[in-house]
């Protein structure tokens, strides 16, 4: 005899698993062997941008991958918490530049102007996204009595067409910021124009006879020599 069951299913379902936090998640992966997965939880943890991340990711500036240093300095700058600020100057030491150029820059995003020397000796150095990051850090919190001439000195020695658009915004960045109007356009080499005939003068009944104009295309006569000296009787 065949019986049909009906109603529920008879597969049986697979226990549902709780869902992973995804800031344990991040959290978990900094205490990871691999600095890929350590840089990968920074990441997430910046883009989650909890404040409770905040000593976590300050830990990790001293990480001994330097990538990870500065995925981290960057995620402090996402979190917006100042109180990380003397964290973030301590890595304005940091051996590896990129570090030191992601803290300048979460620095100028607070405000804080204590990264602009290396943020200028970076504006002179090999790396171009070093250039990059520099430029944007000056554009943002410097002054125009050392920043101008530092940018305009920078894109004028750039030779790397996207981080001269760069450096060139973070001009335009700064003088907005201050309030200075945009640097006047170079004017174009004046040709050297050979001067126009003086026209010739008119007649008593104002007009040029045909005699003046002729005498007016003639060209003047030389000078007479000077007439020689009769000798002097010895």
């Amino acid at each position: 005899m065949t019986i049909f069951l009906s109603g529920a299913s008879t597969q049986a379902q697979a226990p549902q698993t709780p869902e992973t936090d995804p800031f344990q998640a991040a959290s978990a992966k900094l205490k990871d062997q691999s600095p890929g997965t350590r840089r990968q939880g920074v990441s997430e943890l910046g883009r989650l941008r909890r404040a409770e991340a905040a000593p976590a990711l300050v830990g990790i500036l001293k990480d001994q991958d330097a990538s990870v240093r500065s995925a981290a300095a960057r995620a402090l700058g996402s979190l917006g918490d100042p109180a990380c600020v003397p964290a973030l100057r301590e890595t304005l030491q940091d051996t590896d530049l990129g570090a030191r150029m992601s803290a300048v820059q979460t620095l100028a995003k607070f405000g804080d102007v204590s990264g602009l020397p290396a943020a200028y000796a970076a504006l002179e150095s090999n790396d171009t996204n070093a250039r990059g990051l520099a430029a944007e850090a000056v554009g943002m919190v410097a002054d125009a009595l050392t920043g101008l001439p530092a940018l305009d000195k920078a894109f004028t020695l750039e030779t790397d067409p996207n981080t001269k658009k760069i450096i060139d915004f973070a001009r335009g960045q700064l003088r907005a910021r201050l309030g200075l109007k945009a640097a006047p356009a170079p004017a174009p080499a004046a040709q050297a124009a050979s001067p126009a005939p003086a026209p010739a003068a008119a007649g008593k009944s104002g007009k040029v006879t045909r005699k003046q104009r002729a005498g007016a295309k003639k060209k003047p006569a030389a000078a007479p020599r000077a007439a020689a000296q009769p000798a002097q009787p010895k």
